[in-house]
């Protein structure tokens, strides 16, 4: 049977009841339909927004449940691609306890989280010796953040763990393209009819890049690396202003990649 990946903004349409029609369609067809955890980050982002989840949102959860099915597809640590079955709902929960260790992300959380108090000592001299390690400069000058200027273990992770909420809450990847695009990498390097692969590589070669264009933007069907690849290849296009998205958390309709 056909397998189909619906955008989340679809079944929060579904779910206002909208739409009776298209929701008894794929309801009652042999498609299958599954979610996966960009669905659930926009989810993320309202409940960041209001302060809490609330019943419409609880709604719009039930729906996604019913008609996938609670079929999820997901990738595994060894990278593998694969579909499983979990509660969108539980899927959250679980989110939100890893959200809980971002929040406070440090070597003290990291070994808090093995949850091993027979190796507490030994955990202890780990830490001891980590802290005295110093970050190199390099880390800071290429910092897409400002704020970040201590070449502390510490400090670099619950900063790196910050930034990784601002990018997933806030209006913040906006920022970063566009000061990226003050390079000259634009939306008006791109016309139509044209590979927007082999323009980037292209301005990369120009630029002295050569080598790093053509591993960047090579897309090749090897095994399970195509998932990675579409999404690695989907933000540095729009990072890049080829047909990039509106970004705007603010609004009532979800406009975030």
């Amino acid at each position: 049977m056909p397998k189909v990946y619906l955008d989340w903004n679809i079944y929060s349409y579904l779910a206002k009841g909208e739409n009776d029609e298209l929701y008894n369609i794929l309801n009652q067809s042999n498609l299958i339909l599954i979610y996966s955890i960009y669905h659930l980050s926009d989810v993320r982002k309202s409940i960041v927004k209001y302060g809490g989840i609330n019943e419409y949102t609880r709604n719009e959860l039930k729906t996604l449940s019913h008609l996938t099915n609670n079929r999820c597809l997901f990738r595994e640590a060894t990278g593998l691609v694969q579909s499983g079955i979990i509660n969108p709902e539980e899927y959250l929960d679980s989110l939100e306890i890893q959200d809980n260790l971002i929040n406070n992300f440090n070597l003290d959380a990291i070994f808090d989280a093995l949850d091993a108090p027979e190796y507490q000592d030994i955990f202890d001299k780990i830490k001891q010796e980590l802290r005295r390690i110093e970050l190199p400069d390099i880390l800071l000058d290429y910092n897409l953040f400002e704020g970040n200027k201590s070449n502390s273990l510490d400090d670099f992770l619950k900063f790196s763990a910050d930034s990784y909420i601002d990018l997933t809450t806030t209006d913040s990847f906006k920022g970063m393209r566009s000061g990226f695009q003050k390079t000259g990498i634009s939306h008006k390097s791109f016309h139509s009819n044209q590979n927007p692969l082999k323009v980037l590589a292209k301005i990369f070669e120009e630029r002295g890049y050569g080598d790093m264009g053509e591993t960047m933007f090579a897309f090749k069907m090897e095994k399970d690396e195509w998932f990675d690849q579409i999404v690695s290849l989907y933000l540095t296009l729009d990072f890049c202003g080829y047909r990039s998205d509106s970004i705007n958390v603010n609004n009532r309709k979800s406009q975030t990649f």
